[in-house]
């Protein structure tokens, strides 16, 4: 009795005092050394277990297993189960869930059998949670649901939150993300009623994590944003770790991986420091996708091992499989397709066992692509076509990749109907994703109404609890109720359409500005034509006057270089784009353009051109006007033939393969390996030509078969 009265006097204690959470720990361990009592030290043991903080977790085993011998001495029924709860709650911080799940079916059984609901409900969550974590889950949902019946039934509505949250995040696994919002939308409502704040936390980075799987980014960053606020004002570095994570996986998805990768680096320090094998296989899994994005090659292979090895060191089939997918989607962008097929291969058999459908689209998706590129195209409309029925319901941005890449191989195989068909349904998707992230933030503002619906309904229920036994208040408070409703609904209502009105007016006026850009951009554009055509001109007459035949051809050639240059704003102004030009046309008038200037007709210059996507950037069409500028010019200079008027030139660009594209500008003229001009390596132009050549990341040489052949080749992204 003694022991009683004491352990509520602390409880009591703690509580206005505000204890911190040691002396919380020394108190208790004051109790249990003075305690003769097995029951009651049982309770001690239990209750410092779970005041220990969750890295502690030799300390928190120790307490409970100890706790669990004394309640079995003392023939505590319910006592062995809620230790033998929290010794499957250890298990699962150190990841060993068969033994978690093991422990946690032994309570069920227990209390089953002496009729303690409550224990059911806490041994059915744990139960849900390890199964999910071993990739049941299926079976994980059926504990779940059995769970909050009898924690429902039972009254324990606070403990409900957890289980919520729990079922959100398998959910989650099983890429029901729509579902899984709905029940963590019920456990922050429950968490927020209680003031359980650790748990709202994590709650919040569970709901962000789903939007951000259904694009909805802005408002995943929101909800990640309130999540670290209150884990730093925890001082949670667990919970900071895995939102790190989720922020820069935001910012991945947003291509800023250079923010991505100061939080994941940020995250490595932290899992390191507790020894957070999950957290560290994640963090550098996604560091190395970020740093392929910024085009920082050289360590990645390094990230990737360090992710699958530290996934390899635990049971989380779901991040060895991620961190496979990732490794081998980075080995097919670097055309590695042996070592890219393991990690795929390895990666969806993982995902096929967890079953999750979405994950598993996405792997199959990647395959297709490693078929496509290997010719194999039968094989790759397979693994299209089963990802496609997996996805089915997503309408998402995983769906529209999935659908512009079977497309590609509809039309390689000549299903060009199929091709056709296919191809509508991407840009309709992806025209439905695009008009959905303008709206984010009324979308923002309609879950927060369906928020404090769902609050109002709430209060209204326990209204109507109370007036059935408050029969003489029954009207007035009804009323009172429907009046604050409809104020709050009246409310939400005017600031929808301000927020909707203000939305409209902003993006008019975004619109208008982007129209001046653009005309400004075109009047620059005209503007260095005219100013180019001006500095020809002057060329010209400087030409005339001039009497030295090697100053008279100097200044020549400058001319034509700036007159490729001019040509190529002209086209920029004549377009519809700013930055891209039509490099067919380009390429057909610059050749007339030379032609012109030797006084020759345009026919002696026959230009190809073979990309899937004629349009290219300024930033590639320049050095390839001014290398087709020098390559033409010395053919009609320095090139000989038998009958001088026989003379023709080719200027031909093509697609060599899936990333590289081959420019060849050949001549029918004598072979002569030693012609003046543009072979001397010395010369002039053959140093701009070999200036533009590095500037475009490519490789030239030359052949001489039926007169000159220049080859260049290049990557263009």
């Amino acid at each position: 009795m003694k022991v009683k009265l004491l352990l509520v006097l602390v409880i009591i204690t703690m509580y206005f005092k505000g204890y911190t959470q040691d002396s919380k720990i020394d108190s208790l361990s004051r109790l249990i050394s003075t305690s003769a009592d097995d029951n009651e030290k049982a309770k001690l043991l239990f209750m410092r277990s779970k005041s220990y903080p969750a890295s502690e977790v030799e300390r928190n085993m120790a307490d409970a297993s100890e706790a669990l011998i004394l309640f079995k001495k003392s023939n505590n029924f319910q006592g062995q189960v809620d230790a033998m709860v929290q010794i499957s709650n250890v298990y699962a911080r150190q990841n060993k869930f068969p033994q978690a799940l093991e422990t946690s079916q032994k309570a069920l059984e227990l209390a089953r059998q002496h009729d303690y609901p409550v224990g059911q409900a806490y041994a059915l969550n744990n139960i849900g949670r390890n199964l999910a974590q071993m990739g049941k889950l299926e079976e994980a949902g059926e504990a779940y649901k059995e769970a909050v019946r009898l924690m429902s039934k039972s009254g324990n509505e606070k403990e409900l939150a957890d289980i919520y949250n729990r079922m959100g995040i398998m959910y989650f696994r099983s890429s029901n993300f729509n579902r899984a919002i709905e029940c963590l939308d019920s456990a922050a409502m429950i968490a927020s009623k209680y003031n359980i704040e650790l748990l709202l936390a994590y709650i919040y980075m569970n709901k962000a994590n789903n939007l951000s799987e259904l694009t909805r980014y802005d408002e995943a960053l929101d909800y990640h944003l309130k999540s670290i606020a209150i884990k730093e004002k925890l001082k949670d570095q667990k919970g900071l770790l895995q939102s790190y994570n989720n922020m820069g996986n935001i910012y991945n998805l947003l291509d800023q991986p250079d923010k991505a990768s100061d939080y994941y680096r940020e995250s490595i320090k932290v899992a390191s420091k507790l020894e957070n094998k999950v957290s560290l296989g994640l963090s550098y899994s996604n560091l190395a996708v970020a740093l392929e994005k910024m085009n920082r090659n050289d360590s990645l292979d390094y990230f990737f091992g360090q992710s699958i090895a530290n996934f390899e060191q635990t049971s989380d089939k779901a991040g060895l499989a991620l961190a496979c997918h990732n490794y081998g989607n980075t080995l097919l962008n670097q055309n590695e397709y042996k070592k890219s097929d393991e990690y795929l291969t390895k990666a969806l058999t993982l995902r096929r066992e967890i079953k999750a459908p979405f994950d598993i689209a996405s792997t199959l998706h990647l395959l297709g692509r490693l078929e496509i590129d290997r010719g194999n195209l039968e094989k790759a409309e397979q693994y299209l076509q089963e990802a496609l029925i997996l996805i089915e319901d997503e309408n998402g941005k995983r769906e529209a990749d999935i659908l512009k890449t079977i497309s590609i191989v509809f039309r390689e195989r000549g299903k060009l109907q199929q091709a056709y068909s296919t191809l509508e349904d991407y840009v309709s998707l992806k025209d439905s994703i695009i008009t959905e992230s303008k709206l984010l933030k009324v979308q923002q503002l309609q879950a927060d109404y369906d928020m404090l619906k769902k609050e109002a309904e709430l209060v209204l229920e326990k209204k109507d609890n109370e007036i059935h036994r408050l029969a003489a208040i029954r009207q007035k408070s009804r009323a009172f109720l429907l009046f604050i409703i409809s104020i709050l609904m009246v409310s939400l209502a005017v600031i929808l359409v301000i927020v909707f009105l203000k939305k409209k007016k902003y993006a008019d006026k975004l619109m208008q500005k982007n129209s001046k850009i653009e005309a400004l951009n075109k009047e620059i554009h005209h503007r260095v034509k005219n100013n180019l055509q001006i500095v020809s001109g002057l060329l010209t007459l400087h030409s005339i006057q001039t009497e030295d035949s090697k100053t008279k051809q100097a200044i020549d050639e400058g001319r034509t270089r700036l007159d490729s240059i001019s040509l190529l704003h002209q086209r920029l102004y004549q377009s519809d784009s700013v930055t891209q030009v039509e490099i067919r046309e380009y390429i057909e008038n610059l050749a007339a353009l030379i032609a012109g200037s030797f006084g020759l007709p345009t026919n002696k210059i026959t230009t190809k051109v073979n990309l899937d996507n004629t349009y290219m950037d300024v930033d590639y069409a320049v050095p390839i006007g001014l290398i087709v500028n020098e390559l033409v010019t010395n053919a009609f200079k320095h090139a000989t033939v038998d009958e001088p008027s026989g003379l023709t030139i080719l200027v031909d660009l093509h697609k060599k393969d899936r990333k590289r594209v081959e420019l060849v500008v050949s001549d029918n003229g004598l072979p002569k390996e030693n012609k003046t001009g543009i072979a001397e390596n010395t010369s002039f132009g053959m140093t701009l030509i070999n200036t533009l050549v590095r500037q475009l990341d490519g490789n030239m040489s030359r052949s001489y078969h039926n007169g000159t052949v220049f080859t260049i080749d290049f990557t263009m992204n």
